[in-house]
């Protein structure tokens, strides 16, 4: 049903966004759809992992879809796992922002795409895929 429901959109390149991803059927859905139609979808899916749902059953499905399990061939893919967490308050405002650019950087690798980092600094972090780069600076010099 949820392959059925995917494929109504007829983009083959759209991003499927579940923000109550259970048990990661709807990953699973557009897995099994681009390895039937060689489509390059791609999914978000989004728990708060209560019950450690993400941890112990979301993940290693997905992953094992992906690898392939018992007698299913693979679909081949990529898996991200991200965690988020709250930024705490701080009196001093350039320490919050800093603070949230490090912990908003590897949604800026998911945005653009790019995973590889090549150079990690205590300033900067930069990451490169193919030809394109990205780099998150965390420095708040002023002049």
């Amino acid at each position: 049903m949820l392959k059925q429901f995917i494929n109504y959109h007829k983009n083959k390149n759209a991003t499927v966004l579940d923000f109550f991803a259970g048990s990661g059927s709807t990953g699973h859905a557009v897995l099994d759809l681009n390895k039937d139609d060689g489509g390059n979808r791609t999914f978000i899916l989004s728990t708060n992992n209560e019950n450690n749902i993400c941890e112990e059953i979301t993940y290693p499905r997905i992953k094992n879809v992906i690898k392939g399990y018992q007698s299913n061939e693979g679909t081949g893919g990529s898996l991200k796992y991200f965690k988020t967490k709250f930024v705490k308050n701080t009196a001093n405002p350039d320490d919050a922002k800093r603070k949230i650019t490090e912990e908003c950087t590897e949604m800026l690798c998911l945005r653009e795409n790019i995973f590889d980092e090549v150079v990690s600094k205590h300033d900067y972090r930069i990451f490169q895929h193919g030809n394109r780069t990205l780099a998150a600076y965390y420095a708040l010099e002023r002049a």
